[in-house]
């Protein structure tokens, strides 16, 4: 059976932050030499950064349960089937206009020469 939760934190400050909330977040202490406390960059994203965080989870996740019973792999199968499907009606709509256009060509064809026929006939009248 998959776990579809995420297990409670072993760190009791994260245990905390989870237990918190959204909305009863945690005011953040002002770094030194920055003006916003928000204003993060890339050398702030160390070992505990979010993003750190979450591949470090995905990679766990791979190692226990491997790819294919990944959460997302059957919402990214749905996706790539779709994909699929709107390729294969967009080149079945290509197919068509092209096959128009074609049509249109040739009615042009004709009836510039129509016209070159008629044009000839009065000025030889």
């Amino acid at each position: 059976m998959a776990m579809w939760f995420r297990p409670p934190a072993a760190d009791p400050e994260e245990r905390a932050s989870q237990e918190r909330g959204p909305q009863e977040r945690r005011p953040e202490e002002p770094r030194p030499g920055r003006s916003r406390p928000e204003a993060r960059g890339p050398e702030e994203c160390g070992p505990r950064g979010r993003r750190a965080r979450f591949f470090r989870a995905a990679v766990e996740r791979l190692r226990r349960r491997g790819a294919e019973r990944l959460a997302a792999a059957p919402a990214t199968e749905r996706v790539v089937e779709g994909l699929h499907r709107a390729a294969t009606g967009l080149a079945e709509a290509t197919s068509e206009v092209s096959a128009y256009a074609g049509l249109l060509e040739e009615k042009t064809g004709e009836l510039r020469a129509r016209t070159r026929r008629l044009r000839g006939s009065a000025d030889s009248g």
